[in-house]
Order: C-alpha cells, then sequence, then structure tokens
C-alpha cells in the first residue's frame, strides 16, 4: 500500500516540478519585457500593474515550491515507515 502512495506523490512531485519549470520561464520572460521597458513606462499605472502580475506569479511559484517541499517531506517520511 505505501509503495503505491510513494508512487504516486511522486508522480505528482514531478508533474509539479514540471509546472514549476514553466511557471518560472514564463516569469522570467514577463521579467525580460518589463526590464526591456523604458524607466516612464515601468512607472506608469500600466507598468506597475504588470509589475504586480509578476510578483502574483512569483508568490505563486513560492506556493508551489512550498507543495513540493511538503510532498517531498511526506516520500520520505512514508519510505522511513517502509523500512
Amino acid at each position: 500500500m505505501k509503495f503505491t502512495e510513494i508512487k504516486t506523490l511522486n508522480n505528482v512531485i514531478e508533474k509539479l516540478n514540471t509546472k514549476l519549470d514553466s511557471m518560472q520561464e514564463f516569469m522570467e520572460s514577463k521579467q525580460d519585457i518589463f526590464d526591456n521597458r523604458s524607466e516612464a513606462w515601468q512607472e506608469s499605472e500600466v507598468g506597475d500593474a504588470y509589475a504586480q502580475r509578476i510578483e502574483d506569479i512569483s508568490d505563486q511559484i513560492i506556493n508551489v515550491e512550498e507543495v513540493i517541499g511538503m510532498l517531498e517531506e511526506a516520500v520520505s517520511i512514508l519510505e522511513e515507515n517502509e523500512s
């Protein structure tokens, strides 16, 4: 039973890591766009809103990283208990 749980959790971790990679690439592309705009645009309302969206993506990345960490910890505990 625990082997199945471990396998399932590892599959979820793998999928989340794949999603995390794409989220990070997306955020980096948005950050590059922001960085290449003029200072006047960056400081405008539109620029502020764009920067906020980048920050929101960053927060989501942190949340996904935390979930991955918790799942990895759960796998570790299950593996220890299986031994």
